[in-house]
């Protein structure tokens, strides 16, 4: 279970929508500070650092989109859009990574990519892998990504990662969701708030 400010978790219900009619700002500046001063807290299973193949895993499908603009970017706009998009991609993609299919990389992908406000938190909620599995890999690895416009310094950010295994001699599969919220300081992007959900697939 994860635990979450009333406020964060109710704008991230609306994001679909916010993504789909681009009419609203998804991290307007009282949603970042509500994010940092109530980081979320998550428990999970103990378990062996296994770390899954890699090489194996499926393409990365990312898809990104401006929003809270009252209208059309203008080209300055657009050009500090699809620079930051690709930034903040790397920074899901690479997190996401680590939590999914490498939990021995953990604590140096947090130590980059989270603030250290909410970095303790997100090392205690990763996800271990499933005891005794073996041949993990992901099948399946998609994200949907909206930056604040017009100033794209901040983000949130939706993950599915869906894994496969075999465990005592049958085929396993889950799906990892997260929901990362992150801010742009200093030229870096970081996560500073987030929600992870794990769910077994028949």
């Amino acid at each position: 279970m994860s635990s979450i400010a009333p406020s964060a978790r109710l704008g991230w219900r609306l994001l679909p929508a916010v993504i789909a009619a681009a009419v609203a700002v998804i991290a307007a500046s009282l949603l970042i500070g509500a994010l940092r001063d109530h980081p979320i807290l998550h428990r999970s299973e103990s378990g062996p650092a296994v770390g899954a193949d890699v090489a194996t895993a499926a393409l990365w499908h990312t898809d990104s989109f401006p929003v809270g603009a009252s209208g059309h970017l203008s080209k300055k706009e657009r050009v500090r859009f699809d620079v930051q998009k690709e930034r903040v991609r790397v920074t899901v993609r690479d997190l996401s990574d680590a939590l999914a299919l490498d939990p021995g990389r953990m604590p140096d992908a947090v130590e980059r990519l989270v603030t250290k406000a909410a970095a303790p938190a997100l090392l205690k909620a990763a996800p271990s892998m499933p005891k005794d599995a073996t041949e993990i890999t992901a099948i399946k690895r998609t994200g949907r990504i909206g930056l604040q416009a017009p100033r794209f310094a901040a983000a949130a950010a939706e993950v599915n990662v869906i894994m496969q295994a075999s465990f005592e001699g049958r085929i396993v599969k889950w799906r990892n969701h997260f929901d990362l919220w992150l801010e742009r300081a200093d030229g870096e992007w970081r996560v500073i708030a987030f929600d992870l959900d794990r769910t077994q697939l028949r």
